[in-house]
């Protein structure tokens, strides 16, 4: 089984909050984060998408215990490369001092797991590094809100190799041929500015719609849903408050999260308005029971409220 060895991560130094765009945009924090849960990105101000992913392997490769010499194979997702030629897959092997194939996925948003399934496949019996790493400032409209408050910078990296513990069970990939327009870049040979151009409804429903047309068409299969442990349904960004997810074969136990409401809250006798989501959780009793399932609740409890404790 292949498992994943060690991961490593980089950001650049600038955060940019979601009351900066207030400044520039017909927004509010409130507005934001109640759509997308997201409080700040980073910005790459100073940094390039190769000196970031070259920390992101290097730090990979430290956490796995792994020379650049062990490396078979590099893999990298990105569309926002510093060169478009050499990729950043052979940049990054020239920098660590690695000798092995080396290329780049265009993969967008599922890039890291096109990469992640194609080292899996190609990486005969070696470890492998995949990377995920983007500048997406660089190709981002600062002046549309629908896309300049979702996309930021940095790069993710991992080692994958041969393991006795967790690793990847099971993977399934597909495509749709009805994108255009829906979410696009324009190229060099575009006479179009090239930056994001995001219907985000649409691009939701392409990222659900397959096994939705297969149980709509009574084509599901437990094969189809088999592989996972754990599953989020975030149905908050549809404005839905609170719901009960069913849990699908092959999986223990999936978390509804509903969408975050700046609530007033009591805290020591005072009167505070915070951020609250409803989450609900449903397991199947047959592989996690309901004590166990509660402890689960607990720490996504703790961890959602403190943050900081996953750094």
């Amino acid at each position: 089984m292949t498992s994943i060895l060690g991961t490593g991560s980089a950001l650049p130094e600038c955060v940019v909050t979601n009351d900066d765009y207030t400044k520039t945009l017909d927004t509010s924090d409130e507005w934001i984060y109640s759509r997308t849960g997201i409080k700040t990105r980073h910005i790459a101000k100073t940094e390039t998408i190769t000196e970031l992913a070259l920390l992101a392997a290097k730090r990979a490769l430290l956490a796995a215990n792994t020379e650049p010499g062990e490396i078979g194979l590099i893999v990298s997702a990105c569309i926002t490369p510093y060169n478009l030629c050499p990729s950043l897959s052979c940049e990054l092997m020239a920098l660590l001092g690695a000798s092995c194939p080396a290329f780049d996925i265009n993969g967008a948003c599922s890039g890291f797991i096109y990469a992640l399934k194609t080292a899996d496949a190609m990486r005969n019996g070696k470890k492998a590094l995949v990377l995920g790493a983007e500048k997406l400032s660089s190709v981002t409209d600062f002046t549309d809100r629908a896309t300049a408050v979702l996309f930021g910078d940095g790069a993710g990296a991992c080692v994958i190799g041969g393991g006795a513990g967790a690793g990847i069970l099971s993977s399934e990939i597909f495509a749709h041929p009805d994108v255009h327009g829906v979410l696009r870049i324009p190229g060099l040979d575009n006479p179009e500015p090239s930056v994001i151009r995001m219907n985000g409804r649409e691009t939701f429903k392409f990222a659900t719609r397959e096994l939705a047309g297969k149980a709509k068409r009574g084509e599901l299969t437990p094969a189809d849903c088999s592989g996972g442990v754990f599953s989020v349904s975030y149905l908050g960004s549809f404005e839905v408050d609170s719901f009960i997810a069913i849990v699908n074969p092959g999986e223990s136990a999936i978390l509804a999260v509903g969408k975050t409401v700046e609530t007033p809250v009591v805290v020591d006798g005072n009167i505070f308005v915070r951020p609250i989501a409803k989450m609900t959780l449903s397991s199947d009793h047959r592989s996690i029971d309901g004590a166990l399932a509660a402890r689960l609740m607990d720490e996504i409890k703790r961890i959602m409220e403190n943050p900081a404790q996953l750094l």
